[in-house]
């Protein structure tokens, strides 16, 4: 099999940034089906709380020496129907919505027209599956913060024993600040690349139609397999890096228009649109390294992807691969 120079980070990123910009209106349009829903959801989520914050400010404010009262958010519903609707939009309507705009992003790469009512028609017969992967990230992210947390016991235990034989040293305080030096990069890293594993199993069920146990094991595969674990760390580290500057620009914004606007949808608003715009260049980018693994490490045959969307032998237009 003739293995082809992979796309470095850059150029990657300049294709993701093409297909996303010349299709912006529709995969916006395809999260909004999704992303507007739970924007009136986390809206009346918040309405309560935001006022109450909202009034214990304003009274610091103008009278510090009176403390706020406490008593007010220990009134607050924690969980009401609204947080039970935008869980319930979480686990049934984003697997759906991922899958809708994987489909755009795949027609867009194949020069296909991107159709709403298409991709959303084809991701409905895809949904059932993504809801079991979701489900199967839950058990793999709840069994390993379990690990994790024995992990982190034990290593605590090691280093207190440590502290207790060092004390009064400059070698105890050392050793800490390696330790929690050492456990902040291997928390960044594993986080990185659990990110870009979870993009990619759903973009391996969707496009590849296999099911949700071998699209979970083929994102890690693709990740470590081939040398590809540099770039796959270095594309997580720049889509997460865009995304916190996203929503810093969104929620940052939303919540100063909300406190001098007195309102919280202004802040909802803001972050919603922050995440409508980031959410699906970050399904694009990671499709855009998806398909570049298949097509230069994998020999992987658009024909056959051409087939599969279009259910007909249909001739594929020049792909810019």
């Amino acid at each position: 099999m003739l293995h082809l120079r992979p796309l470095p980070l850059g150029e990657l990123l300049d294709r993701a940034f093409h297909i996303y910009f010349r299709h912006v209106a529709a995969f916006t349009g395809l999260v909004a089906v999704v992303l507007i829903p739970t924007a009136i959801a986390q809206y009346f989520q918040t309405k309560d709380i935001f006022d109450v914050y909202l009034s214990m400010i304003q009274q610091a404010m103008h009278s510090p020496a009176t403390p706020p009262d406490p008593s007010k958010l220990a009134r607050l519903h924690v969980a009401d129907s609204w947080t039970f609707i935008a869980l319930a939009i979480v686990f049934l309507g984003f697997p759906l919505s991922n899958a809708a705009v994987v489909l755009g992003v795949t027609r867009a790469y194949l020069g296909l027209p991107v159709r709403f009512a298409e991709c959303y028609r084809m991701a409905l017969k895809r949904w059932f599956r993504m809801i079991i992967l979701l489900f199967v990230w839950i058990a793999v992210v709840v069994v390993g913060l379990f690990a994790l947390v024995l992990v982190m016991g034990a290593l605590s235990a090691v280093i207190v024993a440590a502290g207790a034989f060092l004390r009064g040293t400059s070698a105890a305080a050392v050793l800490l600040a390696v330790f929690l030096v050492v456990v902040g990069i291997v928390t960044i890293g594993v986080m990185a690349m659990l990110y870009l594993a979870f993009a990619l199993s759903f973009i391996a069920l969707v496009v590849e139609k296999s099911d949700p146990i071998k699209a979970f094991a083929s994102a890690f595969s693709r990740i470590f397999g081939g040398k590809q674990a540099k770039r796959a760390f270095a594309l997580a580290i720049t889509l997460i890096l865009v995304n916190f500057a996203a929503q810093l620009l969104g929620a940052g914004s939303g919540m100063l228009l909300a406190y001098y606007g007195k309102s919280p949808a202004l802040y909802v608003i803001l972050a919603s649109l922050a995440q409508m715009f980031f959410y699906p260049f970050a399904i694009v980018a990671v499709s855009v390294f998806y398909y570049d693994i298949r097509i230069r490490r994998e020999g992987f045959d658009l024909q056959i992807l051409m087939q599969r969307l279009t259910e007909s032998p249909a001739q594929l237009p020049p792909v810019a691969t």
